[in-house]
């Protein structure tokens, strides 16, 4: 057996009801609770009932009644729990969670947050059967105040606001507004699961108007709120640094900005000056190096001969 196939989550990859129900038989006569631990908490829920009714029909025993006989304290608890088909196990969680004194708010909430319309209506009809009590009845007299009517609304709004002939804005204005984004979040899934269409579609279909923009404004940004809030939160100290330093920026850079505006006609008009003087200068200048190079090379010792020639034929010209 390999890890990936441990757990009650996925499917037992090689089920085989018959061979797992004569184990359990034997494993119970035995009281082997190592055998029974393995078998039932290495099968699905679904698996589970599967082998439920091949035990029973193997054995004409009911398998729950025969681990009873066998097990006792917190293991046999366990087992039988995971005996339970899910709507009898969450009916059995909420009739534990409202037992006795004082109420177990946290399991409500999870129960009815988490799970899907026909969940719920399953798990009604099984509380029902189960303990021939209304579970929404029992609910209501077993909370009060805004969580009382947090826990009702939870059981029954968004659903039967879409099956509703009549266009209904209030379920939605009180579930949109009222409630977490993450939260809403896998609302909004679930309900598009049980319906079969989008919230777009949804809304479209049902409202019109400013009204229907409003709504989708609300379904959307809910979503994008849960991912911002912590970088806003973030961010914020950061923002309240900088701003000042931008405020002081801005008129520097609106003159910069400005000078720009005014030189750039005047750029433009001077670089092909510029592109066409700078070869000329170039050559300029290299010419005049030239005749310093060539005269600075000269002899010297012949500068005072021609200073003396120049001065003799100056005499002549007098005489």
């Amino acid at each position: 057996m390999s890890w990936g196939t441990l757990g009650t989550v996925r499917p037992f990859p090689n089920f085989h009801p018959e061979r797992d129900a004569v184990e359990l038989q034997a494993a119970l006569e035995k009281k082997d609770t190592v055998t029974l631990v393995r078998i039932l908490t290495n099968r699905s829920n679904a698996q589970r009932q599967v082998l439920a009714q091949t035990f029973e029909d193997i054995t004409q025993k009911d398998l729950e009644g025969a681990v009873k006989k066998a097990v006792t304290g917190d293991l046999a608890a366990l087992l039988l729990s995971l005996l339970m088909p899910p709507q009898e196990h969450d009916a059995y969680r909420f009739q534990q969670a409202m037992a006795g004194l004082g109420t177990d708010e946290e399991t409500l909430i999870e129960i009815l947050s988490m799970r899907s319309r026909k969940q719920l209506d399953d798990i009604s009809a099984a509380y029902t059967f189960l303990y021939k009590k209304d579970l929404e009845k029992e609910l209501r007299g077993e909370t009060s105040g805004d969580f009382a009517k947090l826990v009702v609304a939870l059981l029954h709004t968004l659903l039967i606001a879409v099956n509703s002939k009549k266009a209904d804005g209030k379920p939605w204005i009180d579930m949109l507004t009222s409630r977490d984004p993450e939260h809403l979040k896998r609302v909004l899934a679930e309900l598009e699961v049980e319906c079969g269409q989008n919230m777009d579609h949804i809304f479209e279909k049902r409202f019109s108007g400013d009204f229907r923009l409003g709504l989708k404004v609300l379904v959307v940004l809910g979503p994008i709120v849960v991912v911002l809030g912590p970088i806003v939160v973030v961010l914020g100290p950061i923002v309240v640094v900088l701003v000042p330093i931008v405020v002081v920026l801005v008129p520097i850079v609106v003159v910069l900005v400005s000078i720009v505006v005014v030189l750039g006609p005047i750029v433009v008009v001077l670089v092909p000056i510029v592109v066409v003087l700078v070869p000329i200068v170039v050559v300029i200048n290299a010419k005049q190096n030239s005749y310093v190079v060539t005269f600075a090379s000269s002899n010297s010792e012949q500068i005072p001969r021609i200073f003396m020639l120049e001065r003799e034929e100056e005499l002549k010209r007098r005489c």
